[in-house]
């Protein structure tokens, strides 16, 4: 099983926190960085396939969901980043999310990966 584990914004090569989730506003834009680890033996799971698609996909409060084109990490193909703009940080959900691989980049290998702890989404001007 592929898992998804939220790093802090400021990762690089080997020099990165694991989060619990990670914290946004709704409507303002934040970055988000994962590494892709295969849960089954505890290493990280790295993409060769340069051709790779991975997308962050998110539910929204209508029973959608959105979805955000992630990149590679230059230096580590096993984290990969996107940043998430405020049109649709004011409309997802906090909680887990889902990413998908397109493998080779063709929707012939497509795998799942769950973000372990997700997203937490702060409520502005609660008491």
């Amino acid at each position: 099983m592929l898992l998804g584990q939220v790093l802090n914004s400021q990762a690089t090569l080997n020099n990165y926190i694991e989060l619990g989730s990670l914290e946004f506003v709704p409507g303002e834009k934040f970055d988000l960085f994962i590494k892709i680890m295969n849960s089954q033996l505890d290493i990280r799971y790295v993409v060769e396939n340069t051709n790779a698609i991975v997308k962050f996909i998110f539910n929204k409060s209508n029973n959608l969901t959105e979805e955000v084109t992630a990149t590679f990490m230059a230096n580590d193909r096993s984290i990969v980043s996107a940043e998430v703009s405020a049109a649709i940080s004011a409309e997802i959900l906090g909680g887990t999310f889902i990413m998908e691989i397109d493998v080779n980049g063709d929707g012939l290998d497509i795998k799942k990966v769950v973000a372990q702890g997700g997203l937490t989404k702060q409520i502005v001007g609660a008491c």
